[in-house]
C-alpha cells in the first residue's frame, strides 16, 4: 500500500513538474517571439523600437544587447542624415550644377543649379529612397560623360543648351569603380558676353585711336616739307594737327573716365542737381554763343545722393551731345524736377534727331548713328555710354526719345534724397 502511494505521489510530482516546465517553455518561447518581433521592427527601420528587458538573466542580457544595437543604429542614422543635409546645403548654395550619373545613364543626384541649367529633370530624378528614373540629360552632356569614362580622366567642353540659349562649361570625370561619373556645369554665358564686349571695345578703341594718330603723323610729315616750301599750307597742316590732337585727347579722356567709373566706388553725399546743371550750362556758354544756340534752363531745387563730380560729368556729356548735333539757331532745353520720389533731369534739343532703328543702341560704346558726321563734330562715341554708366551707378536709368529731323530728348531718372 505504501508503494502505491509512493508511485502515485511520484507520478503527481512528475506531472506537476512537466506541466510547470511546459508553461515555462511556452513563456520563454513567447518572450523570444516578442524579442524577435522587436528586432525585426528595428531591422525594418523603426529605430525607436526597444525590446523589453524581462525574463531570465540570459534574455535580459540579449534584450540589452539588441537595445544597445538599436541605439547605435539610430545614432549612425542621425549622423548620416545630418551629413546628407550638410552636403545638400553646400551643394544647393553652389552656382555650379552637380550631376552624379551611373553607368546606365540614370541620374543619382542633381543639385538645384543643375536642375536650372539642364531643365526638364526635376520630376524624373532618382529619389533619395532609391526609386530609379531615367532623367533627361542633353545628348552632348551624355557624350561628354562617356568620353570621360573611356579616357578615365577629366573631359571638359563648352556646350550651348536651353532656351534662351546658355553657354555652359561642362566638366566630367569618373568617380570610384562602379561606373559612376560626376558632371559639373558652370554657366559662363555672362563671362563670355563680357569677354566679347571687352574684345569689341579694344578693337573699337584701337580703331578710333588709329585714325587721329595716323592723321597727326601724316600732317607732321607733310609739315616738315611745307614749312620752307609753302608757309600757307604749313599753317593749314598745323590746324589739322591741333584738331586731331584735340580729338585724340578727348578720346583718351573719355576712356579714362570710363575706366575710373568702372573701377572706383565713390562715396555719395547730398548733391543739388539743379546747381550742377546751372554750373555746366554756364561753363558751356562760350560754345553756345559760337554755335549760335539758345539754352533754356528750368530747374527746381532737387537733392540727390551721389558723386558731384560724376553727376557733373553726366550733365556735361548730355549738353555736349546736344550742342554737337543741333544746327545754328536751334534751342537746347534743360529741365529738372522732382516727381514721385525721383529726380528727373531732361535735356532736349532741336537737332537732327536719331533714326528709330539706331535709338536702342545709342548708349553703346563707340556706337555712332553717322560715323562721318560724328568725326566732323568731334564726337568720341563714348559720351552717352558714360551717361548711362553714371546713371546706373547712382541707382537710376537714362532713356532716349527722338524724332528724325526734329530733335532728341534724354531723360535721366535718379532716386531723390528725401
Amino acid at each position: 500500500m505504501s508503494i502505491f502511494w509512493l508511485v502515485l505521489a511520484f507520478a503527481a510530482a512528475f506531472g506537476a513538474g512537466a506541466w510547470g516546465a511546459r508553461i515555462a517553455v511556452r513563456r520563454h518561447h513567447e518572450r523570444l517571439a516578442g524579442m524577435t518581433a522587436w528586432a525585426a521592427a528595428i531591422a525594418a527601420g523603426d529605430l525607436d523600437a526597444r525590446v523589453p528587458e524581462e525574463g531570465g538573466p540570459e534574455l535580459a542580457r540579449l534584450a540589452d544587447t539588441v537595445n544597445r544595437m538599436a541605439n547605435d543604429l539610430r545614432a549612425r542614422a542621425e549622423q548620416a542624415g545630418e551629413d546628407r543635409r550638410t552636403r545638400d546645403l553646400v551643394l544647393a548654395a553652389m552656382d555650379e550644377g552637380v550631376l552624379l550619373m551611373d553607368e546606365g545613364g540614370d541620374v543619382r543626384y542633381a543639385n538645384p543649379a543643375a536642375l536650372r541649367l539642364v531643365g526638364r529633370m526635376a520630376a524624373e530624378l532618382r529619389s533619395p529612397s532609391g526609386g530609379a528614373g531615367r532623367a533627361y540629360v542633353p545628348p552632348a552632356l551624355r557624350l561628354l560623360v562617356d568620353e570621360a569614362r573611356t579616357a578615365g580622366s577629366v573631359r571638359e567642353r563648352e556646350i550651348e543648351m536651353g532656351r534662351p540659349a546658355r553657354t555652359v562649361l561642362a566638366s566630367s570625370f569618373p568617380v570610384g569603380s562602379e561606373g559612376l561619373a560626376l558632371l559639373v556645369l558652370r554657366d559662363v554665358t555672362e563671362a563670355r558676353r563680357v569677354d566679347a564686349i571687352r574684345r569689341d571695345f579694344v578693337a573699337a578703341a584701337s580703331h578710333e585711336l588709329k585714325t587721329p594718330v595716323a592723321s597727326i603723323q601724316a600732317a607732321a610729315e607733310t609739315l616738315t616739307h611745307a614749312l620752307d616750301e609753302d608757309p600757307t599750307a604749313a599753317r593749314r597742316f598745323v590746324e589739322h594737327l591741333l584738331h586731331d590732337s584735340e580729338r585724340l585727347s578727348r578720346i583718351v579722356r573719355d576712356l579714362l573716365d570710363l575706366s575710373r567709373l568702372e573701377s572706383e566706388h565713390p562715396s555719395f553725399q547730398p548733391v543739388r542737381l539743379d546747381d550742377l546743371a546751372r554750373e555746366e550750362v554756364e561753363r558751356l556758354h562760350p560754345r553756345l554763343r559760337e554755335a549760335s544756340l539758345t539754352v533754356e534752363v528750368d530747374a527746381s531745387p532737387v537733392v540727390v545722393r551721389g558723386s558731384g563730380e560724376d553727376l557733373a560729368l553726366l550733365i556735361s556729356n548730355l549738353l555736349d551731345n546736344a550742342v554737337r548735333y543741333t544746327r545754328a539757331g536751334g534751342t537746347i532745353s534743360v529741365q529738372i524736377q522732382k516727381q514721385n520720389g525721383d529726380a528727373n533731369l531732361t535735356v532736349s534739343d532741336t537737332g537732327i534727331g536719331i533714326p528709330g532703328r539706331d535709338l536702342p543702341r545709342v548708349f553703346e560704346r563707340f556706337y555712332r548713328v553717322d560715323r562721318a558726321r560724328s568725326r566732323d563734330t568731334g564726337g568720341t562715341g563714348l559720351g552717352l555710354a558714360i551717361v548711362k554708366h553714371v546713371a546706373e551707378q547712382h541707382g537710376g536709368r537714362v532713356e532716349a526719345q527722338s524724332e528724325l529731323g526734329r530733335g532728341t530728348t534724354f531723360v535721366v531718372t535718379l532716386p531723390a534724397n528725401n
